[in-house]
C-alpha cells in the first residue's frame, strides 16, 4: 500500500531468494535471478509478463499463457481459429483475495495510488506503483475483476523519466480502466467463503475498537487473524504509543508492557 521498500526486502530474505525466484516462475517469469533485491525490480521483465502475473489475482489465482490473437474469423464472421485458454491454477482463491485486498488499499487514502481514486471513482480494482532507482522506470500494474494493464514509462536508452510511477504511470492507466468500467460495468472481486474481513488498527495492528482512528478492513484465512482487541485504545493507553524520533527507541512499543 505504501511501499516499503525495506519490508519487501525482509520478507524475500526470510523466504530465501531461490524460493521467491522459484514461485515468481508460476507467474510466468522463468528468468529471475535469485537475489536479495529481486522485490525491488533488479531483474528486467516486459509489460504484458507483469500485466499476465497480475491478472492471476483479478482470477482467483489462474494463470494464463498471454496471446496475441484471440479468434479468426472470414469475411462471413465464420470462425476460423480461436485460442483456447489454459489456466493453471497457481495459487489459492483465497490467497490471490487476500493479495486482491491488500492491492486495493494502493488507492485508499495513504496510498502510494491514492490521487487515482478520483480518475477511476468507485469501481473495485487494485494495483500497484513501481519506481526503479534513479527514476529510470515508472511503472503501474493494476486490474478490475475484469481486466488487468501494465503501464511503463521510461526510455530505451538509459534517460530519466524524473518521476515516479503513481504520477507519470498511474493516470495513464487509471484513464484507461475508467473507459473499460464504462464498457464492462463493475463488478466485485469473487469473497472465497473462507476469507474473514476484519477491521484492524494500524497501529496497533489488533483488531480495532471504537475508540481507533486510523483503522482498515483487511482479509485472513481463519486462525491467522490477531487474537486481541487493540488494547491501548480500548483502554486509554495511548501513552504507551512510541515517540516516532524516540533514538533509544529499539524494540517493538507493545514488547515492552504487559496488559493487566
Amino acid at each position: 500500500m505504501i511501499s516499503d521498500n525495506v519490508v519487501a526486502v525482509q520478507v524475500n530474505h526470510l523466504l530465501d531468494p531461490q524460493q521467491t525466484a522459484d514461485h515468481s516462475e508460476k507467474f510466468g517469469f522463468p528468468d529471475l535471478q535469485p537475489v536479495l533485491s529481486l522485490p525491488l525490480g533488479s531483474n528486467e521483465v516486459t509489460p504484458m509478463s507483469m500485466a499476465a502475473a497480475y491478472a492471476v489475482f483479478a482470477n482467483q489465482g489462474r494463470y494464463n499463457k498471454p496471446t496475441y490473437i484471440v479468434r479468426v474469423e472470414d469475411a462471413n464472421g465464420v470462425i476460423l481459429e480461436e485460442h483456447q485458454p489454459e489456466p493453471q491454477q497457481i495459487i489459492s482463491p483465497e490467497n490471490a483475495y487476500i493479495i486482491n485486498n491488500m492491492l486495493q488499499g494502493v488507492m485508499d487514502p495513504g496510498g502510494t495510488g491514492a490521487h487515482l481514486r478520483n480518475i477511476i471513482g468507485s469501481i473495485p480494482a487494485a494495483g500497484k506503483t513501481g519506481t526503479t532507482d534513479e527514476f529510470k522506470d515508472a511503472w503501474f500494474v493494476g486490474y478490475t475483476p475484469r481486466i488487468c494493464c501494465a503501464v511503463w514509462v521510461g526510455y530505451d536508452r538509459g534517460k530519466n523519466v524524473d518521476s515516479v510511477g503513481g504520477v507519470v504511470a498511474g493516470p495513464i492507466w487509471a484513464n484507461f480502466m475508467a473507459s473499460t468500467a464504462r464498457k464492462y460495468g463493475a463488478v466485485d472481486f469473487v469473497h472465497p467463503d473462507q476469507i474473514k474481513l476484519i477491521n484492524i488498527c494500524l497501529d496497533s495492528g489488533q483488531v480495532a475498537s471504537q475508540s481507533c482512528e486510523r483503522t482498515s478492513s483487511m482479509a485472513f484465512l481463519p486462525n491467522t487473524e490477531p487474537a486481541s482487541i487493540c488494547y491501548y485504545h480500548a483502554s486509554g493507553l495511548d501513552w504507551l504509543l512510541p515517540d516516532e524520533h524516540d533514538e533509544h527507541h529499539q524494540e517493538p512499543w507493545w514488547e515492552r508492557w504487559t496488559p493487566w
